[in-house]
């Protein structure tokens, strides 16, 4: 086993960020108008390293929030290094240890990707549904 980084590494190894000393990039993300009104947290990436990062009122760097639709676009970028790696293709089916005894082994990557698997989902956001189970009742939908 690889020992791992210390904490106090560079992110993403560890979790020192070395905030960039760029007016510009300090500029936009100080400006309500740039980051939009009720603005949680922003982070920015550039090769590969944390330049600039702001927490909204009442946020800090390790406050958890829920991703919504943005998950859907960071989920893309990590499929498609891991793909530009060669280590997956967008055919590859049996995703998952329990799918591959059922009906859902038939799914592949690029179903997923393309939110056309065909598992049932109901985003109704009353009562108990799939969003408000993931959301309060369950400790972990992942």
């Amino acid at each position: 086993l690889t020992p791992a980084p210390p904490l106090d590494a560079l992110w993403p190894e560890g979790d020192r960020v070395d905030a960039s000393q760029n007016p510009e990039i300090a500029k936009i993300l100080d400006d309500p108008a740039m980051t939009g009104a009720g603005m949680r947290a922003v982070v920015v990436v550039k090769n590969g390293r944390i330049i600039a990062e702001r927490c909204g009122d009442g946020f800090a760097e390790k406050t958890p929030l829920l991703g919504w639709s943005m998950t859907k676009t960071v989920n893309a970028a990590i499929v498609g290094t891991v793909m530009k790696d060669g280590k997956i293709v967008m055919t590859n089916q049996g995703l998952f240890g329990p799918w591959k005894a059922d009906g859902r082994a038939a799914i592949s990557l690029a179903d997923m990707m393309a939110m056309s698997s065909g598992l049932e989902f109901n985003e109704d956001y009353g009562d108990v549904t799939d969003v408000t189970r993931m959301l309060y009742l369950e400790p972990d939908m992942a």
